[in-house]
């Protein structure tokens, strides 16, 4: 749920964020790595575009392509 979000076309851009792990840094101490599942085409080059009515309103998006954690 997104609340205030003020009316009018907006672009969408969803991120999904995962654990990868975790990475030593250069000084040696644990870094949590991430990578992303939602394809590039969501992320900050998005094209997706919805428009935000006033009140309350849904909106499912399918989003398709391989799993990237299943690809390795």
């Amino acid at each position: 749920m997104i609340k205030g979000v003020r009316p009018g076309e907006k672009i969408v851009q969803l991120t999904a964020p995962v654990s990868a792990g975790v990475h030593k840094d250069d000084f040696g101490n644990d870094t949590q790595m991430f990578e992303e599942l939602m394809p590039a085409s969501w992320g900050r080059g998005s094209q997706e575009k919805i428009t935000v009515t006033a009140g309350s309103m849904t909106k499912n998006f399918e989003i398709t392509g391989a799993d990237p954690r299943k690809t390795k």
